[in-house]
Parts: structure tokens; C-alpha cells; sequence
């Protein structure tokens, strides 16, 4: 009889799984659900995470590249991405949004089988450029396809979706990215990310033809034009400056966040090293902060207060700086725990800020799309980039790389202040 019921139970649990599994599928293969819109992009950021964060490890052990060459590296990775983030927008608006992802998807999936394939630094190289290249231009194309025809108040909730979706599949790549390379071995930072991405496009094959069935204006994208009021009121017109400041304003600190992120990313492998921590536990601790920008953003998408708000993100980006000081100079675990989570809050809501901005204010949600992808690229490359050249000129001083990005996080922080007083005198002017 408990046999009979151990089994009985293993039935319905198998039955109530496969209800689930089949229930979402269907949800997801919907013609009007955007379902599967997420889940193509929590396996793009699993994948550009697992690839884009850990080739530094694979870099510094098998080419023996120091800080500053990894910094580098980092820098011309960024680069590349604000270009094509970029470029990605503008594309996406033309050819449309969901054909952009496919092409993105095919060239990430191609360029990481390469890289697994083919051996050397050269290889390591060019598949970061293609993958890169192809990542870039997925991520715009969700986010304007996301939001495309929704009200205000829902796309807040969709903007938050996706961005907690993002940061979840990316915590978990992070988190297990270094149990992969130590226990799989060097080629596995190329084919599981390649799997990753292969599954994705083959979702994004199968779902999209439903949907863009139902949905036509998924095929192109063009701009609309917002009507001009002659007769707007001055709070209308001072309303419209302000939301615009706030973009300009998000659109400056998501790079400085980014230019923090990008220089803790390539010198993970020294920070690990100072802990005494193999990459597989440089994974499990240094994934804190990911998950402290998982939880920023399920607040941020249910509370409201934070619009417009200019000392919400006034002090958020002087805990970036702090907090970006405190994990990078850490010098014990619970300084880098602790430095890793207000890093993750501020981070967070430094982000949503930029791409809720990005799709609240204008029409043009692709090219908005794509120039909120691109600062996070501008960023990429100017926190590394900052950091070689501080170590190049200031060799003797140490830590020179970290002063280095910090000095360029303070002159941000000062730029956006200035923007708010212009804004200001502006406003009260009309």
C-alpha cells in the first residue's frame, strides 16, 4: 500500500508537471502573448553572460593576461557593443524588430560554435567580436518589440519583467560560470552558451511566425510622429523638459554604471585570486551582486515613487561609487559581500531608470532602444579603458585603474547635476 501510494503521488506530481509545462507552451506559442519574448531573452542573457563574463577567467589562466590586458580587452568589447547597440536600434527600425533578433541570434550562435571549434587567442578574440556583435543587436529589438502599443502603466510592468527576467537568467550564468569552466573545461565557455543561443533562435523561429500573423506591425517598425500642440500650457511644455532631462540624465548614469560593472568584470580573476577562491567559488561569491539587482528591480517594477525623482538617482549613483570602491578594494569576504550588494541595488535602479525613460519618453522605442544599449557600450569601454590608461600613466601608484574610473564616475555624477540645473533654469524660464 505505500508502494501504491509513493507511486500514485509520483503520478499526479508527473501529471501536474506536464499540465504546467504544456499550459505555459501554449501560452507561450500564443499569437498575441509576448511570452516568448522573455524567455528568448533570459537565454541571450544567460548565454552573453556565461561567454562575455568569464573568457576573462579563460584569458588570464590560458594566455596569462594581467589586469590591465584584460581591461583592455574589456574596453575594445565595449566599444564594439555601443557601436552595434547602436547601429542595432536603427536597424531594428528598419528591417523590424523581430527579424533583427533572429539575424542577432543566428550570428551569436554562429560566432560562439567557432570559438568552441577553433583554438588559440585569435579565435578567443574574434568570436568575442561576432558574439558581441550579435547580442547587440537581440536586446533593443526585444525591449522596443516588448513595449511596443503598451499603455504607461503596462509597460512599466513590462519593463520590469524583462528586466528582472535579464537579471535572473544572468545571476544564475554567473553564479554556475565558474562550476562550467572548472568542471567542463575551457571549450565549455563556448559550447553551452552556444546551445543557449541555438535553443533561443530556434524559439524565436517557431513562435514568431504565429505571432507576427497576428501582429503585422512586428514586421516594420516606423516612427510616429507626435502631434505638435499650439496650445500647450506651460506646465505641459515644462513637463515634457523635464521627462526629457531625465532620459538624457538616465542615458549618463546607466554608461557610469556600466563603466563600474566593466571594470570589475575583467579584474574578477585578481579579486578572486586576492580571496583565495577558485572560479568556481569566485561564481558562487561574486554573484552577489547580480542578485541584488534581481531584488532593486522586482521593487522598482511594483513601486511607482522613484519617477522623475531626482535625488532617487542622485543618491544612487553616489552608492554606485561607494559601493564600486568597496569591491574592488575589498579586503576580506564580508566587505566584498556587502560592497557586491548595495553595488547591485544601485545598479539596478540605475538601469531600470535608463531603459524605462528610453520607452516612456518618444515614439521611437527602437532607436531609443538601441542608444539606451549603446551607453551601456560606451560604458564598457570607458570604465576599462579608463583603467589601462590610469595604470599605463600611473603605473607606480596602485590601484591606479580603480582611481582612475573613479575619478570618471565623480565627473559623470557632476554632469548629471548640471543637466538638472539647466533643466531647472529652463523650466522656471518658460
Amino acid at each position: 500500500m505505500v508502494l501504491l501510494s509513493g507511486s500514485t503521488r509520483n503520478t499526479h506530481v508527473h501529471q501536474h508537471l506536464s499540465t504546467v509545462i504544456s499550459g505555459f507552451l501554449v501560452r507561450m506559442l500564443n499569437r498575441h502573448s509576448k511570452l516568448w519574448l522573455f524567455v528568448v531573452e533570459g537565454l541571450t542573457s544567460f548565454a552573453a553572460t556565461a561567454f562575455g563574463y568569464y573568457v576573462y577567467f579563460l584569458t588570464h589562466s590560458k594566455f596569462g593576461f594581467t589586469n590591465n590586458a584584460n581591461l583592455i580587452l574589456a574596453a575594445g568589447a565595449g566599444l564594439i557593443y555601443a557601436t552595434f547597440s547602436w547601429l542595432g536600434g536603427k536597424i531594428s527600425q528598419k528591417l523590424g524588430y523581430v527579424k533583427t533578433m533572429q539575424l542577432g541570434l543566428a550570428l551569436a550562435t554562429g560566432a560562439l560554435c567557432f570559438g568552441g571549434c577553433v583554438q588559440g587567442l585569435a579565435a578567443v578574440l574574434l568570436t568575442l567580436i561576432l558574439a558581441s556583435i550579435g547580442f547587440c543587436m537581440v536586446f533593443p529589438s526585444i525591449e522596443a518589440e516588448l513595449s511596443e502599443g503598451e499603455t504607461s502603466r503596462q509597460l512599466q510592468r513590462l519593463v520590469g519583467w524583462y528586466n528582472i527576467t535579464w537579471a535572473i537568467t544572468g545571476a544564475v550564468a554567473y553564479f554556475w560560470g565558474g562550476t562550467i569552466l572548472e568542471k567542463l573545461g575551457p571549450r565549455a565557455v563556448f559550447f553551452v552558451p552556444c546551445v543557449v543561443v541555438l535553443t533561443g533562435l530556434i524559439l524565436a523561429t517557431i513562435a514568431s511566425r504565429t505571432y507576427l500573423r497576428a501582429n503585422p506591425e512586428g514586421l516594420i517598425h516606423k516612427p510616429t510622429e507626435i502631434p505638435t500642440q499650439s496650445y500647450a500650457s506651460q506646465n505641459e511644455t515644462a513637463s515634457k523638459h523635464i521627462r526629457k532631462s531625465f532620459m538624457y540624465m538616465a542615458w549618463i548614469a546607466n554608461p557610469l554604471a556600466y563603466a563600474a560593472i566593466n571594470t570589475l568584470v575583467p579584474i574578477a580573476p585578481i579579486i578572486a585570486e586576492r580571496h583565495g577562491l577558485s572560479p568556481m567559488w569566485a561564481g558562487f561569491y561574486g554573484s552577489v551582486w547580480f542578485f541584488a539587482r534581481v531584488l532593486a528591480f522586482i521593487l522598482l517594477m511594483h513601486w511607482f515613487w522613484w519617477h522623475y525623482k531626482f535625488w532617487v538617482l542622485l543618491g544612487t549613483c553616489t552608492a554606485l561609487i561607494t559601493s564600486f570602491l568597496a569591491v574592488s578594494l575589498s579586503i576580506n569576504l564580508p566587505m566584498f559581500i556587502l560592497g557586491q550588494i548595495l553595488f547591485g541595488l544601485a545598479t539596478g535602479l540605475i538601469y531600470y531608470s535608463s531603459l524605462y525613460y528610453s520607452m516612456h519618453v518618444g515614439e521611437t522605442k527602437g532607436e531609443h532602444g538601441g542608444i539606451h544599449e549603446a551607453a551601456i557600450g560606451l560604458g564598457n569601454f570607458a570604465g576599462p579603458a579608463t583603467g589601462a590608461l590610469a595604470t599605463y600613466f600611473s603605473s607606480r601608484i596602485s590601484h591606479a585603474d580603480l582611481f582612475g574610473v573613479t575619478l570618471l564616475l565623480l565627473l559623470g555624477l557632476i554632469f548629471i547635476v548640471r543637466i538638472r540645473i539647466t533643466t531647472a533654469h529652463r523650466t522656471m524660464g518658460s
